[in-house]
């Protein structure tokens, strides 16, 4: 390369970009980006050591540089020597998170090192910003399992003393209720903890399954048809979570008794209902935390959906139903063979 295009490729480039003694880690050349990342006037960059633009201490990054450049070998430094990211910082003290990737070159016959600095500070917000959401959102889940788990306990207790006084096969279903109450509140703490739940795939007869999910629900008076014969690849806790709640959504966006279809797809299944259906409007935000056109709702429902189908790597899509209420589809299913 001429030694007039090496010069103007560093000076154009869009990012800091740094020329560096191989020996002492010195600022040769550098660009006028990196002079305005840092706060620097241009020739008082290029006297620089680069250990002296990081934050904290920079002698181990740089070092790591010089030793890699020896080896002839590429560096990719998103992280410092210790795993913590790498900053820069300004002449005004501001920190910059930076990704940084070094290699050395050769340049008018010397041995140089060439580094490009990508300010990352976008990113970086946005990781922060979700680990302070996930601290958040297990504080909440311990908190809410916590008060849950309390009643419930003194609940299943009581069911246990109605038995010696007056056994009932109401009961069973109540026992049954407290048991899937139990198993969510596990859930919840797994789903806040890893951020996703770790999924225990297995084949899930589709027809036995809807019936056995359809009897955890307050269905008002709703009518199950249930055209399903298949077997699919699932999860039956996040599964049952799926089919509860898109029944819990048709039973509770209207105000009669509804019939509630479960039906067969080429590649997964379907949920449909007569009510009232989905706006064409609203059908992309649906899914959002939140979202709730019943002003008694919690939002979280089909949000809860929507990650069951995340999680399984399938995909869902809301439509009319032939007789004008919501239809679900989920696609994408595995099926054994």
């Amino acid at each position: 390369m001429e030694e007039h295009a090496c010069h103007s490729l560093i000076r154009l480039a869009p990012d800091p970009v740094f020329l560096l003694d191989p020996d002492s880690g010195r600022i040769v050349e550098t660009n006028d980006r990196a002079a305005q990342l840092l706060g620097y006037e241009l020739p008082a960059l290029e006297s620089m050591s680069l250990a002296r633009i990081f934050a904290d201490d920079g002698s181990a990054a740089v070092e790591s540089i010089l030793d890699d450049a020896e080896r002839d070998e590429t560096l990719r430094a998103d992280e410092g020597p210790d795993g913590e990211q790498l900053f820069f910082e300004s002449r005004s003290g501001d920190r910059v998170p930076v990704k940084l990737h070094a290699r050395p070159v050769t340049l008018e016959g010397a041995e140089c090192i060439y580094a490009i600095a990508r300010d990352v500070t976008e990113q970086f917000e946005q990781q922060r910003e979700l680990e302070r959401q996930n601290d958040r959102l297990e504080r909440f889940a311990r908190i809410v399992s916590h008060d849950l788990r309390n009643p419930l306990n003194v609940a299943k207790g009581r069911v246990d003393l109605a038995r010696t006084e007056c056994p009932s096969t109401h009961l069973d279903t109540v026992s049954q209720a407290h048991d899937r109450m139990e198993s969510l509140i596990t859930n919840l703490l797994t789903v806040a903890r890893e951020g996703k739940s770790s999924l225990d795939l297995e084949p899930v007869q589709l027809d036995e399954f809807v019936v056995e999910s359809w009897q955890t629900v307050e269905t008002n008076g709703a009518r199950l048809e249930n055209d399903t014969t298949s077997c699919v690849v699932a999860d039956k806790i996040r599964l049952r979570q799926l089919l509860e709640n898109l029944v819990r959504n048709a039973v509770e966006h209207t105000d009669r008794s509804v019939t509630i279809t479960v039906g067969e797809l080429a590649d997964g299944f379907y949920v449909e209902d007569d009510g009232p259906g989905i706006p064409a409007a609203d059908r992309t935000t649906i899914f959002e935390n939140g979202y709730s056109t019943d002003p008694d709702g919690t939002g979280f429902g089909l949000s809860i959906v929507a990650t069951v189908v995340e999680e399984h790597d399938w995909s869902i899509t809301v439509a009319e139903s032939a007789s004008g209420g919501a239809r679900f589809e989920i696609t994408g299913v595995t099926k054994p063979i």
